[in-house]
């Protein structure tokens, strides 16, 4: 339960981030299937990284 309203949270903070970034066009521009792309490798490649949906727009934000 605690994962799914955490889940939810950080959702509703990745769009809010977008919809406020000077940078939406070219976030717009990336592929629909990086996100799950990203979520299923990136931990992989860098130990410890976190997987939320928050953290993934914060890279090509600028």
């Amino acid at each position: 339960m605690l994962s799914t309203v955490t889940s939810h949270i950080n959702t509703f903070r990745a769009a809010r981030l977008t919809h406020q970034s000077p940078y939406r066009a070219e976030m717009a521009d990336l592929p629909a299937t990086l996100y799950p792309f990203w979520k299923r490798t990136a931990q992989h490649e860098f130990k410890g990284i976190p997987q939320d949906a928050f953290f993934s727009p914060a890279p090509p934000k600028g």
